[in-house]
């Protein structure tokens, strides 16, 4: 059955017609409550999802949304949870999740920790790509998910102590994303991969000043300088460094004495830094450019969160700067802004690498 070019109308007529009654037979009322993914699965209906995912949704509606809107029926349990972002599709895929675990019987002080250990998983997704649409890469095959993910499991591995407690969290979505495949999960591959460590949670492994300047100070190119500044200086996700416009970025005097330029994020507080070095050059990329950071790849705007993960950590390196064993990620420079709570601290450590300067303007 060719599921993704059905009309709604037809996916209507199959649930009424095949799905409703193996529905009624598990004891459920299909005239009121909709089966959750895990039951439509298990029932051999995978494919029902196909026509509102990914690149196949020709709606553009959820399978939740399906149900809701078009056909009239309410949630299987009536119960939702608060999870990060706006993606509806995932919070449909998740919630759906949970309430399978509840028709299995799990009691609901289980199914609220595993709750909690996917909004964790979620949150730091939000941070690293800037968005939660982690339902669209199942549908993008291995390579996609992979992706996506490596660098969440990065940063999982930093935020939790013990070696338990990460694969706890990450066996949970492992669990979750068997939803999308039949077999051959390529969330189970990657998490055979991840070398998990074991440390002190209660050492946070937060830069601090002398280690930001360090990597400022040893940043090797525009490209480096610019993702220091706008991760640790103003407290910029990764995902906003990549996807940054240029007409965003404003410059302006400093009277701190300091420098006598810099240039903050229009609509970010405490966003202001100075600039000490590439400041022509920095100028000309703003007015000749739409993104910060353009993209050479053809059909692409703007550089990927790998690329500027890549320059960060670049950086990071040549200083000899680590946490916790690890070299640190622009996530670490945005805590750093974070814990900063006015921004002289950060004009001081970008102050102190520019003491140790001694190279000219780029020409480029």
């Amino acid at each position: 059955m060719k599921w993704a070019n059905k009309s709604l109308e037809e996916l209507e007529e199959v649930y009424w017609e095949e799905i409703a009654p193996e529905f009624r037979d598990d004891g459920y009322d299909p005239t009121t409550e909709y089966p959750s993914y895990q039951w439509l699965v298990e029932h051999g209906y995978r494919g029902f999802r196909y026509p509102f995912s990914g690149q196949q949704n020709s709606h553009n509606m959820t399978l939740a949304g399906f149900f809701a809107d078009h056909v009239g029926l309410s949630s299987p349990s009536g119960s939702t949870f608060e999870w990060q972002g706006d993606h509806q599709a995932t919070h449909d895929a998740l919630n759906q999740y949970l309430e399978s675990l509840a028709q299995s019987g799990l009691s609901q002080t289980t199914i609220e920790t595993y709750q909690y250990e996917l909004s964790t998983l979620l949150r730091l997704y939000q941070e690293e790509h800037g968005h939660v649409d982690i339902v669209s890469i199942a549908d993008e095959g291995p390579s996609s998910l992979r992706d996506h993910w490596e660098p969440i499991l990065s940063d999982l591995d930093r935020e939790l102590g013990s070696r338990e407690s990460k694969q706890k969290y990450a066996l949970r979505l492992k669990a979750f994303y068997d939803l999308f495949y039949d077999d051959n999960n390529p969330f189970a591959t990657l998490l055979s991969e991840v070398e998990w460590t074991d440390h002190d949670v209660s050492d946070p492994g937060n830069l601090d000043v002398s280690q930001v300047a360090g990597i400022y100070h040893s940043t090797a190119s525009l490209d480096e300088q610019l993702v220091v500044l706008l991760t640790a200086g103003c407290g910029l996700s990764t995902s906003d460094c990549a996807t940054l416009r240029t007409d965003r970025v404003q410059f302006t005097d400093l009277d701190e004495g300091l420098d006598e330029v810099g240039f903050y994020i229009e609509g970010r507080a405490n966003s202001l830094v100075p600039i000490e070095k590439n400041v022509e050059a920095i100028k000309r990329r703003l007015n000749e450019h739409s993104y910060v950071f353009e993209s050479h790849e053809a059909g692409r705007t703007h550089v990927t969160t790998e690329t500027v993960r890549r320059w960060f950590k670049a950086a990071a390196r040549r200083a000899g700067v680590s946490l916790r064993g690890d070299t640190p990620t622009p996530r670490d420079a945005r805590k750093f802004f974070g814990n900063v709570q006015d921004d002289s601290p950060i004009l001081a450590a970008l102050q102190t690498a520019a003491a140790f300067y001694s190279g000219g303007e780029e020409d480029d």
